[in-house]
């Protein structure tokens, strides 16, 4: 490569553009939303997804809970689900659209060829994965609470 030639960005770079988001709450009073929690905790880890979380609940994070439900349009509503590209927020959806996408997996390619408006766990979030062996993207760890403050 010449000197001249413009140099690629590593792949590394391009990912720390990308960032998952989840709203939820540490004071979740239904139990079926603590739930619907803990299984979208459940399949991000287990699918090697790196996210950050939002207390909802936490007076510390209001500005930036405000801030996801703008966008989201729901207020209130646990978990939320968001992808930030190179700061643009994008609401991916609540546990039900979550799993939705991942259920959509099990489609056979064929369907999924025929019919690229059906969005899958992979088309979703296959940026954010972290392989398994895989160093750990900056931070180490594949939960990061948001800093408050």
């Amino acid at each position: 490569m010449g000197e001249d030639e413009p140099k690629s960005e590593p792949k590394e770079a391009v990912k720390e553009a990308l960032k998952c988001i989840v709203l939820y709450s540490s004071c979740c009073m239904d139990p079926s939303q603590d739930q619907d929690q803990r299984r979208c905790r459940d399949l991000l880890k287990g699918r090697g997804v790196t996210y950050e979380e939002v207390d909802g609940s936490n007076g510390a994070t209001q500005e930036a809970r405000n801030n996801l439900w703008t966008v989201s349009g729901h207020r209130g509503k646990y978990p939320q689900v968001f992808i930030e590209r190179d700061g643009e927020l994008e609401f991916v959806g609540l546990w039900s659209d979550v799993e939705s996408l991942n259920e959509c997996e099990a489609l056979p390619p064929e369907i999924l060829e025929a019919n690229p408006e059906i969005k899958t766990f992979k088309g979703v979030f296959g940026a954010l994965v972290v392989e398994k062996g895989s160093p750990r993207p900056p931070g180490g760890t594949a939960v990061q609470e948001v800093p408050q403050g």
